[in-house]
């Protein structure tokens, strides 16, 4: 009985040049995928790989907010088909997120708007710090000893800034919450100079925010 006709041409690897009859290189693994596509065939593949919505989508988010835990122990067990892939997910969530970021953060509610300045947060802060001036000023007193020589000049340009000043008045509220008559910890430290250089120059501060975002969204949203 005589073989059947070829009916395909014969394929080789274009990594390592074996000759392969299936998706995969049978030598070094390489698919048959082509990357040599066009910029609007590469965001059409992106936009399909994030975005494509299928059982397997719903099937991950259920066992992610309903069953805490089985997700990891699937991927544990090899069991890697029947979900998507955290790739996925995690871009998904991702694209979600700062869309509602985007349209929450367009306007301001109404009804955390008060007109009132007797009733306003900002006012309530002022009367406080207000009724507690002399501890404003002997935490200051103890903390010019205490920082460096330039936070210190920082922290006594702000404190001489007009009462109604919110730079003024965000910093005296710190220094009514940290306690610096034993000193002050590491930790303590690291935030008391932070809060200085945000009241004294928020520029500087906002600019610096700027510069480490990529950075710091990687690290914080998975």
């Amino acid at each position: 009985m005589s073989e059947p006709p070829l009916t395909s041409v014969v394929e080789f690897c274009a990594n390592c040049g074996t000759r392969k009859e299936s998706k995969f290189c049978p030598q070094c693994g390489q698919n048959d995928r082509n990357y040599n596509s066009s910029l609007y065939g590469i965001i059409r593949t992106i936009a399909s790989e994030v975005l494509a919505v299928d059982s397997k989508v719903f099937r991950s988010f259920t066992a992610l907010f309903l069953q805490p835990g089985r997700l990891s122990v699937e991927f544990a067990k090899n069991r890697r088909a029947s979900y998507s892939s955290p790739i996925r997910i995690y871009l998904a969530t991702s694209l979600l997120y700062f869309f509602i970021a985007a349209v929450l953060t367009e306007s301001e509610p109404s009804e955390f708007i008060d007109s009132s300045p007797e009733r306003s947060e900002r006012r309530q802060v002022f009367d406080s710090v207000m009724e507690h001036a002399d501890a404003v000023d002997a935490s200051q007193e103890r903390l010019l000893e205490l920082l460096p020589s330039e936070f210190a000049r920082k922290l006594k340009e702000v404190m001489n800034r007009p009462e109604v000043s919110p730079s003024r008045t965000g910093l005296s509220q710190m220094l009514l919450v940290i306690d610096s008559r034993d000193g002050l910890s590491a930790f303590e430290s690291a935030i008391l100079t932070a809060g200085i250089q945000f009241a004294h120059s928020p520029d500087i501060t906002l600019n610096m925010m700027l510069d480490n975002l990529p950075f710091s969204m990687l690290v914080l949203l998975p």
